[in-house]
This record gives C-alpha cells, sequence and structure tokens, in this order.
C-alpha cells in the first residue's frame, strides 16, 4: 500500500504527525505515549524523518555546487518560510 505524502513534502502525514509530536515532547517515549503507539514503532518512523531530511540537505548542497540554486534564492526562500510561520502564528493567536 502506498502511504499518502504530506503536500509536496518527501514526508507521509504520519511521519509529519510523528514529527510534531517529537518536537513538542522530551523523548521518544513520550511521544509514543501521546500518539498511542508502540516505541519501537515512533522510532523507526523517527529514523525515516531523519534520513529523509538528510536526503534533502545533500540534494540542497548538490543544488547549490552544481549552481542550480544560488545562496541567494536559497536564504530568500528561507526568510519566505520563517514569514510564512510568523503570519500563521499571528493569525492563530488572533483566533
Amino acid at each position: 500500500m502506498r502511504k499518502k505524502k504530506f503536500g509536496r513534502t518527501l514526508l507521509t502525514e504520519e511521519e509529519v504527525r510523528v514529527l510534531d509530536v517529537l518536537l513538542r515532547c522530551r523523548n521518544v517515549t513520550e511521544a509514543a505515549e501521546k500518539l498511542g503507539k508502540a516505541q519501537p514503532t515512533v522510532s523507526i518512523v523517527k529514523k525515516r524523518i531523519e534520513d529523509k531530511i538528510d536526503m534533502a540537505i545533500e540534494t540542497l548542497k548538490l543544488a547549490l555546487e552544481k549552481e542550480l540554486i544560488s545562496v541567494d534564492d536559497m536564504l530568500r526562500l528561507i526568510s519566505s518560510v520563517e514569514t510564512y510561520r510568523e503570519i500563521k502564528k499571528k493569525l492563530a493567536e488572533g483566533s
């Protein structure tokens, strides 16, 4: 069975859910409890997330090396993501 991707990311919906909880928890055991999953399952998903993030970083480094993207373009992209997060946070606070 093919897993549904989260938007245009490399992560599946399950991986995004696990990542969200991991970022709020102190450790994998606590995250597993919150998710209602076994600790080894969450550890496996965490490893998949780490592998995909590493792959994305290596791809970006290659694109920079091959001059497929400029450092300035990359910095603008990062800045726009940060701006989007700030706007999203302010909208959520206003609700």
